[in-house]
């Protein structure tokens, strides 16, 4: 699964649209969507993970517990 796939799971999750968490945060029109090709900032990724109640390694790499090495 992609980042953008487990986004919009999660978006979907909590009855919201990609567009509707776009504007809540303040990100451009398609922003998420875009993340598919453009790697997005650390600052989008921690806003995005706060307001989904994820970490942002599980938006990035779908793992919700880090493994230490």
């Amino acid at each position: 699964m992609t980042m953008v796939e487990r986004i919009a799971e999660l978006v979907s999750k909590k009855g919201m649209t990609l567009t509707g968490v776009e504007k809540a945060l303040g990100f451009g029109n398609g922003a998420i969507k875009r993340f598919s090709t453009n790697s997005p900032s650390v600052d989008k990724i921690v806003r995005l993970s706060e307001f989904l109640g994820v970490t942002a390694g599980y938006l990035i790499d779908g793992n919700l517990i880090s493994e230490s090495s």
